[in-house]
């Protein structure tokens, strides 16, 4: 195993604290003496199978009292770090020198004969087949062709319709965003956010102040407050979240590598305001925070894939649901205390969560398995098996669901998988008592799904599924 060597440059308030170490792996193998009054800290990446990275910027008011540092934080060129200094006898092992701010990157010389002897196993290794280098599964043939595979006279489907301002549509959701103003239809994407009113026409719409890489999701604490969007991070993005104007209230995570696997928000207090579940990747655990982003508590959990909040309601608990390496399901309550763990599959990886049947407020989980979609309440317990053919569990999937009622007795139980690793995604309609009632399978990626009621029709609703930039309308027939 090779080590990743983590050179964390910065001072104390104490002029004369040893502030600067060389971490691995969470333990102190160096320090050496800092003189900087601001406890601005900087950090580098070593690692003989990697690149050079940025530094991990904490500040900008570095002053450089050891002589060593820019204004800017970078090192100045040709730094050296006495290996004399303190416990270091490791460091004749690793190089530090001709460090500068290349512009892009970090150029940095670290031991060039480590680098040049890993590189060489690591080729021989894959030359002479000592290691697989893993490959993603292939499209299944099922899922090639965009076509309607099941149900065909059950809806009507309407030409899409283009919003391109949004970039990639990741949240549909139908709802009141102020106290004041009737329920929009919130079409949300990568770059920002339409409302659209019960006219059809965009009431307004919200830029967000950077371009989102992963999916943004609309949230709120109870309806009627104004939205918020949650960009949930990645393992090289940090959490942000934005504001009904498109204004970032604040961010989560270092600037590289922050290991976040996925973010999910609700109202676990049921006290009227938003809290963000982390999962992490490795052993970093999940976190809670706050409706400022501070975190409230960590936990221990290893490999945490995907992570769910269930809003409390009147007489139903919070709850926090994650997924993670084991491939069991691990429900929380507010503290963090784990309530149950299980396996309603032989392994989970994704999962979603759901109103089942009539519920007003979610309550359940839906978890994919080969050729079926399990409905799960939060006890563990399950309610329904509905009938999914070609449906495939993946690391990579997304589900979402949601009951829909074209009529008062033509309801039921829409979920959307999207095989984000494909590009393809799958539309199941299932009856109430399981029974696949209608499939259709997309040609791209489709990020959200929703419902709408039906203006000429009481207790009537409409389908709406968002692939790309598009929002497809169904209708019963």
């Amino acid at each position: 195993m090779v080590r990743e060597f983590i050179l964390e440059v910065g001072g104390s308030k104490d002029s004369n604290a040893e502030s600067d170490r060389l971490v691995s792996q969470g333990e102190t193998w160096c320090r050496r003496r800092g003189s900087n009054p601001h406890d601005a800290k900087h950090h580098w990446i070593l690692s003989p199978t990697r690149l050079p990275v940025p530094p991990l910027r904490r500040g900008n008011d570095y002053t450089g009292g050891d002589g060593n540092f820019s204004s800017d934080g970078f090192p100045k060129p040709n730094l050296q770090i006495d290996p004399n200094s303190g416990p270091t006898a490791f460091l004749q092992a690793t190089s530090f020198s001709n460090c500068y701010n290349a512009g892009a990157g970090l150029n940095m010389s670290v031991n060039i004969c480590t680098i040049r002897i890993t590189t060489c196993v690591f080729a021989a290794c894959v030359i002479s087949g000592c290691f697989e280098i893993p490959h993603p599964p292939p499209l299944p043939a099922d899922l090639s062709k965009a076509r309607i595979a099941y149900g065909s006279d059950l809806l009507a489907k309407s030409p899409p319709t283009g919003y391109p301002k949004v970039g990639s549509i990741s949240d549909l959701r139908y709802a009141q965003f102020s106290s004041a103003a009737k329920p929009e239809l919130a079409i949300v994407g990568t770059f920002g956010a339409i409302f659209v009113g019960a006219n059809q026409q965009v009431d307004r719409t919200t830029h967000f102040a950077a371009g989102a890489v992963d999916p943004i999701v609309l949230v709120q604490a109870k309806e009627g407050q104004p939205p918020f969007f949650l960009d949930g991070g990645s393992w090289t993005e940090k959490l942000r979240l934005f504001d009904d104007n498109g204004i970032q209230r604040w961010s989560f995570g270092s600037s590289f590598m922050t290991g976040i696997d996925h973010t999910a928000a609700g109202d676990l207090f049921g006290n009227g305001q938003l809290e963000f579940v982390v999962g992490s990747n490795g052993a970093s655990g999940i976190y809670l925070l706050d409706s400022n982003g501070t975190k409230i508590w960590t936990k221990a959990a290893g490999n945490v894939w995907h992570v769910e909040i269930v809003d409390a309601g009147a007489g139903s608990p919070g709850r926090i649901i994650n997924s993670d390496a084991r491939g069991a399901l691990t429900i929380r309550d507010p503290s963090g205390t784990v309530l149950r763990t299980f396996h309603p599959v032989q392994y989970v990886s994704s999962f979603g969560l759901t109103r089942w049947q009539h519920e007003l407020q979610v309550r359940h989980l839906v978890v994919p398995d080969k050729d079926v979609l399990l409905i799960m309440d939060l006890n563990g317990e399950q309610a329904a098996h509905l009938e999914a053919p070609d449906c495939a569990e993946s690391a990579e999937n997304e589900i979402f669901s949601t009951p829909v009622c074209f009529a008062h007795t033509q309801c039921y139980q829409a979920t959307l998988l999207n095989y984000k690793l494909w590009n393809r995604a799958v539309l199941y309609l299932n009856e109430m008592n399981g029974k696949l009632a209608y499939q259709e399978i997309y040609g791209q990626s489709c990020g959200a799904v929703s419902t709408i009621p039906r203006a000429a029709a009481r207790n009537s609703e409409n389908l709406l599924v968002g692939c790309g930039d598009e929002v497809i309308q169904y209708t019963g027939r």
